[in-house]
């Protein structure tokens, strides 16, 4: 008698197995980027992304040109805005009703070479498409004063393309991993409230510096404001419940912050990678006061970050 699943056939058994079963396409993202000259004669860089899976969204990156400084605009917008086809050729439209006045896209894309495929586990899988990307992008700001950005255009053709990309994932998003963070010594710190987020810490024998905010835009989107600077090396000095952390600012920050333990600091162990090889560092995590000595972050438009003056702490990483 032939075991199930096993046909008998010229005396040969022969296995049924089932075809894989193809993994379905769960997102679709795609970007164009481009340096421009504003309305305001701003030299920025402006990126704009469209995300497709169970909804649409809409994003428009504009930044100082290798500068620190950058404005992120988020709407929601119909998935049927981004059409892509099986030869990754299709179309970015938007309209101004859908950004409620900031600006439109018309921009049509096709393939500039092949999709290269990443494999993740079991069937999952992710391809990049490079692409060449025509058409026209007219965006305002909406900020005003001195400093303001004003409005920003940008275009393609198809003799002269624009470059873009597009991402895609098949199957699971989580099956390609996650960023494996490397194992190195450090200090780090961060400020939350009021409506902002600030943090920093060293980066090698450098120090660096963040700053967001974020305002609603009415039901149909949010802008966030952000800054990312190269700053003096932060100092900590003493320890235990003793441990004092010093922050200075460079550029679009100004003045020092004083970071002061209320307590022995709390220690645990997190994972980090060598070449890829899994392993653990030791993490002191000090909840603190913190002081402004004159402390602030500007900014050319929309205001200067609020300084937190509650929720602060600061770590100590060691690999040993």
């Amino acid at each position: 008698m032939a075991a199930t699943g096993v046909v008998m056939a010229g005396g040969v058994a022969a296995a049924q197995a089932a075809p894989a079963r193809a993994a379905k396409l769960s997102y679709q993202n795609f970007i164009a980027t481009a340096k421009v000259t504003s309305s305001t004669h701003k030299k920025l860089r402006v990126t704009v992304s469209s995300t497709k899976n169970k909804t649409g969204s809409l994003g428009v990156d504009v930044s100082i040109s290798g500068g620190p400084e950058q404005h992120d605009w988020s709407f929601k917008i119909k998935r049927s805005a981004l059409a892509v086809n099986s030869k990754h050729a299709g179309h970015l439209t938007v309209a101004s009703s859908a950004t409620h006045g900031y600006g439109t896209l018309k921009l049509t894309f096709s393939k500039r070479s092949n999709p290269k495929k990443h494999s993740c586990s079991g069937s999952s899988y992710n391809t990049q498409t490079a692409l060449k990307v025509a058409g026209s992008v007219h965006f305002s700001t909406k900020s005003s004063g001195s400093g303001s950005w004003g409005k920003v255009s940008f275009g393609g053709s198809k003799k002269k393309p624009l470059s873009g990309a597009l991402y895609a994932a098949y199957g699971s998003t989580t099956a390609c991993g996650s960023y494996k963070e490397p194992c190195q010594a450090a200090t780090g710190w961060d400020l939350y409230g009021n409506g902002s987020s600030l943090y920093g810490g060293t980066s090698g024998s450098k120090g660096f510096l963040g700053a967001s905010k974020s305002a609603k835009l009415g039901s149909y989107g949010t802008r966030t404001d952000s800054v990312y600077l190269s700053v003096p090396k932060p100092v900590l000095s003493g320890s235990g419940a003793k441990a004092t952390y010093k922050v200075t600012g460079k550029g679009q920050a100004h003045g020092t912050l004083t970071f002061a333990a209320t307590s022995a600091p709390s220690s645990y162990k997190q994972t980090c990678y060598v070449k890829k090889k899994k392993s653990s560092e030791n993490v002191a995590n000090f909840y603190s006061s913190v002081h402004s000595h004159g402390f602030k972050v500007t900014e050319q438009v929309f205001g200067a970050f609020t300084i937190p003056t509650k929720d602060a702490s600061f770590d100590k990483i060691t690999t040993k």
